[in-house]
């Protein structure tokens, strides 16, 4: 089930992002995390909520300083499926949410 709920929420994250509707957005992510298991335990959902519901986004030259990886491997990754892709904001611009990010380094420390 958390699986759906984790698919819902990036996918409402895009729709509202692309409609520039923040607080829409807020909304629908604050009731889609209440329904994960994990919810309150989870440091990324905790980092979520100590800002006030609102999500921090990376430019790239963040994400390779939090990740530790290049600018080439990152891009690779993410061609693979084995980073998360980034949101486009602009015809050149693009952002991480920083959440995803971490939930990455998480994941990728209890691999090792």
């Amino acid at each position: 089930m958390s699986n759906d709920i984790e698919l819902k929420l990036r996918d409402v994250i895009h729709v509202y992002l692309r409609k520039n509707n923040v607080t829409q957005l807020k909304m629908t992510v604050n009731k889609l995390i209440e329904q994960l298991p994990y919810a309150e335990q989870d440091e990324t959902f905790a980092d979520y909520r100590k800002n006030g519901g609102r999500e921090i986004f990376l430019r790239l030259p963040d994400v390779i300083k939090q990740v530790g990886l290049k600018r080439s491997t990152i891009y690779k990754k993410i061609q693979r499926q084995e980073f998360p892709a980034p949101i486009k904001i602009g015809e050149r611009s693009s952002v991480w949410p920083e959440s995803e990010i971490k939930a990455w380094i998480a994941d990728h420390k209890a691999m090792n």
